[in-house]
């Protein structure tokens, strides 16, 4: 993304991105939808708000919690973004046949579904408050 001239990282792409469908989240639910811990998140979103895509306003419910907003100048890259992702995988499809991107796109699903299967395993396991269980 960062050749594309926007100047954005990867990572800040996943957060605009969020926000271009969900404008407002919250941190926390930011965190989640781009699958960050809260505080490297911040760090991320401080970055942002300096380049003046973001602005962290507080919650009216409730103060204590802050909403994530796009600027206009956020409002403004959508475009440049998707077009740059969308040559990024031009680039990266390129000479693949309709049979190879559907076993692609069939590994990376399954990867997905592994990967899922791993993260809902490890609320599971020893240390997050879980018994042990013995593995056979």
């Amino acid at each position: 993304m960062r050749d594309s001239g926007t100047g954005i990282s990867p990572a800040q792409c996943r957060v605009l991105t969020s926000l271009y469908a969900r404008d407002g989240l919250t941190q926390t639910e930011l965190a989640d939808e781009v699958g960050m811990d809260k505080a490297p998140l911040g760090r991320l979103l401080d970055r942002v708000e300096e380049l003046g895509l973001i602005v962290r306003k507080p919650d009216p419910m409730d103060r204590r919690v802050r909403r994530v907003h796009l600027t206009e100048a956020a409002k403004a890259l959508d475009e440049p973004m998707w077009e740059a992702a969308r040559g990024m995988f031009d680039t990266a499809l390129e000479n693949m046949t309709p049979k190879d991107m559907a076993t692609l796109l069939s590994l990376l699903d399954r990867l997905k579904q592994n990967l899922g299967d791993e993260e809902d395993q490890a609320c599971f396991r020893p240390g997050a408050g879980a018994p042990i269980t013995p593995i056979d």
